[in-house]
C-alpha cells in the first residue's frame, strides 16, 4: 500500500464529514427545507462509513 492511496482515502473522508457539516448548517437556515438536507446528510453519513471502511481494508489487507 502506497502512503498516497491512503492519504487520498483520508482526504476522501474529511471532505465528506465536512459536507454533513455544510447540510448540517443549511438545514439550520432554511428550516422549510430541512428533510431534503436531512436525507442528504445521512447519505453522506452512510458514504463516510464505507470510506472508513475501506480504509480499514486497505491498511490490513493491501500489499505493495
Amino acid at each position: 500500500m502506497t502512503f498516497t492511496t491512503l492519504r487520498f482515502l483520508i482526504y476522501s473522508q474529511g471532505s465528506c464529514d465536512e459536507t454533513v457539516c455544510h447540510l448540517s448548517k443549511l438545514s439550520r437556515l432554511y428550516p422549510e427545507l430541512n428533510s431534503d438536507f436531512e436525507n442528504k446528510a445521512q447519505q453522506y453519513k452512510l458514504l463516510g462509513g464505507k470510506i472508513n471502511n475501506f480504509i480499514k481494508y486497505v491498511q490490513l489487507n493491501w500489499r505493495t
